[in-house]
C-alpha cells in the first residue's frame, strides 16, 4: 500500500493547481494516523489504580507511619486536594527500582 500511496513520479506530474488540495488531504491523513498511533499506545499501557494508605502499606510491606513520614520523598504519592493517594503502578515501579538498586 505504501508503494502505491507514494508514487513520486506521479506526484511530480500533478498539475500545480491540485497540489494545495492534495497537501491538505495528506495533512489530514497524517493527523488521523498519528491519533491512531497515540490511542494504540494508551491502550497498551495498563490502567493505574489509586490506593489508600492501608493498601499502599500492605503492598510495600511497611506500616502506614513509614509512608506518612516519607510523603515528601516517595515518587508514587498523588495529592487530591488535602487527601493523599498512592499510585499502584508507581509503587510497582518503586519496588522494582529498590530491588534493582539493592536498598
Amino acid at each position: 500500500m505504501a508503494t502505491n500511496a507514494l508514487d513520486h513520479d506521479r506526484l511530480l506530474k500533478l498539475p500545480l493547481e491540485t497540489v494545495p488540495a492534495l497537501m491538505a488531504q495528506i495533512a489530514a491523513a497524517q493527523s488521523a494516523l498519528a491519533a491512531r498511533l497515540l490511542s494504540a499506545e494508551k491502550k497498551t499501557e495498563p490502567e493505574d489504580e489509586l490506593l489508600d494508605v492501608e493498601e499502599a502499606a500492605q503492598m510495600l510491606g511497611v506500616k502506614k507511619d513509614w509512608i506518612y513520614s516519607r510523603t515528601r520523598t516517595l515518587p508514587f504519592i498523588v495529592r487530591l486536594g488535602r487527601k493523599l493517594r498512592y499510585s499502584k503502578r508507581g509503587i510497582e515501579k518503586y519496588i522494582k527500582a529498590q530491588i534493582a538498586g539493592g536498598e
